[in-house]
């Protein structure tokens, strides 16, 4: 995240080719204005392959649920990765697969 407390969004031509439309603390209100469909994954977890929380976004009635169940498991305000499409996110599972436990980068 910069320093002035912005959040990071990259845009169409980024070089990651797993480039998030958001990455960032997510907090209620984000979650509450993201698109209508998306993936979520969570940038913490028992490993880079093994994130807290992983999940598809297809209901706007949804969120209020999920926001209840990032609390009960501390994950409001972590750094969470929003893609629009799937295979985005199944890129960006390729490329955790390819980080070493314990290596900086992930949350």
């Amino acid at each position: 995240m910069p320093a002035n407390g912005t959040i990071q969004s990259w845009e169409n031509g980024s070089d990651r080719p797993s480039a998030p439309s958001f990455q960032g603390p997510l907090r209620k209100w984000k979650l509450m204005e993201l698109p209508t469909h998306f993936f979520l994954l969570s940038g913490i977890g028992d490993s880079p392959c093994k994130p807290a929380l992983e999940c598809e976004v297809t209901k706007d009635t949804c969120r209020k649920a999920l926001w209840r169940l990032m609390v009960a498991r501390g994950l409001d305000g972590r750094t969470f990765y929003v893609f629009t499409d799937k295979e985005s996110l199944e890129a960006e599972r390729d490329e955790r697969r390819k980080i070493p436990w314990g290596s900086p980068g992930i949350e």
